[in-house]
This record gives structure tokens, C-alpha cells and sequence, in this order.
């Protein structure tokens, strides 16, 4: 939005007077036609870039974008015309609190859905994480757990377990709870019966 004055020369000249928050905080999403997105995360509080070098979406920070957002204004200083008054573009709009505002916008037209990551492929510390993979628990029990006849490990010891492995393989490992359906699991089932069942509590004898 701009405003605009006649000077003694009869030259009309424009100034800049309200950023278009809407606009900005939409173009920070990207051109998805050009192979570029931005998305924002809500269940991790991150923004996500798509990274066409390695087809995986990569975490970034809001930081990162606000001096994206600062650059597309020097931008639009740069292509204005000679009789544009550029101070706010330059100035006044870069100022931290105006940027805040339109990152906190975009955040609501940028959130992705809560299964996003259930379709799409991210890479996190260098470590890529593909939801066409099988799951973190189904690859720890084929890999990690040696059946043995009568061999039986509580639940708190596979967790402490099936914990380290995530964190060695770049997952985040879920809460507790969400362990006991993996009994429930056909593919877990078959990989533990030798196992005496070892995501139930052993039953202490009295």
C-alpha cells in the first residue's frame, strides 16, 4: 500500500506506507512450480524447506526466513522507480518487529498437516528419514533382538533398548504407551513368541 504527493515540478512521487503482510508471508512459501516449498510443522514448532539436491524436506529457521523476507524487500527497493521513495522498504519494513509479524502470519498459511510427514521424505542431521521405510520398531526388533528359546526382556529394558537405537539411527522415539500395541503388530508377533512374549511385564512368582 502507498501514498503519494505532486512535488513543485508536477512529478507525482510514491512512498511506500504499509507492508502487505499477506502477500509477503504467502511468497515465503515458495514457487512449488519452480520445485520450491516451505512448510511449517506445527506438532515440532519447525519450518521445513524442500531440498531438491537431496528430494527431502530439511528443517530451517525463522531467522533464516526473516532475512529471506529482508532480502525480497531490498529486492523491491532496487526495482523501484526513480520517483519512489525507498526509506521504509529499506529501512522501516526490515525492522525485526515488522518481520515477526509476517512470519507469524505465514506460519498459519504455510502449516502442514499432522501427517505431512507420513507422504514425504525429511533429512534431519544429515539423516534421511522415509516414511515408505518400515517403521523404526518393526527394523530394532528384525535387527536388534536375538530370539533365544525361553529368552524374555521387560518392557522397561526393550524400551531403554529400542531408545538408544532410535537415537543412533536419527528417530525420535515415541512415549512409552505407544509401545505396547506392538504386540498387537503382525509383524511383531511373529519375531517375539520365541521370545516369551517380552513386551509384557514379567510375572513375578510369589
Amino acid at each position: 500500500m502507498e501514498t503519494n504527493y505532486v512535488n513543485p515540478d508536477g512529478l507525482m512521487h510514491f512512498i511506500p506506507a504499509y507492508l502487505n503482510d499477506d502477500f509477503f508471508g504467502c511468497i515465503l512459501g515458495g514457487d512449488k512450480s519452480l520445485g520450491h516449498q516451505v512448510i511449517y510443522y506445527v506438532q515440532e514448532n519447525q519450518w521445513y524447506f524442500y531440498d531438491y539436491a537431496v528430494d527431502a524436506y530439511c528443517p530451517t529457521s525463522e531467522e533464516k526466513l526473516k532475512l529471506l523476507l529482508s532480502n525480497y524487500l531490498i529486492r523491491c527497493a532496487q526495482e523501484s522507480g526513480a520517483l519512489t521513495e525507498i526509506a521504509n522498504l529499506v529501512v522501516n519494513f526490515r525492522q525485526n518487529d515488522v518481520l515477526n509479524k509476517v512470519i507469524k502470519k505465514a506460519r498459519a498459511m504455510h502449516e502442514a498437516d499432522r501427517t505431512f510427514f507420513q507422504h514425504h521424505k525429511r533429512m534431519i542431521d544429515g539423516k534421511m528419514i522415509d516414511p515408505s521405510q518400515p517403521p523404526a520398531h518393526e527394523t530394532f526388533i528384525k535387527h536388534s533382538i536375538i530370539q533365544a528359546p525361553a529368552g524374555t526382556i521387560t518392557l522397561t529394558d526393550c524400551y531403554h533398548k529400542f531408545y538408544r537405537y532410535c537415537k543412533e539411527s536419527g528417530v525420535n522415539p515415541p512415549h512409552v504407551p505407544n509401545l505396547l500395541p506392538w504386540s498387537l503388530n503382525p509383524f511383531v508377533r511373529p519375531s517375539i513368541l520365541d521370545c516369551a512374549m517380552m513386551f509384557q511385564p514379567r510375572t513375578e512368582s510369589r
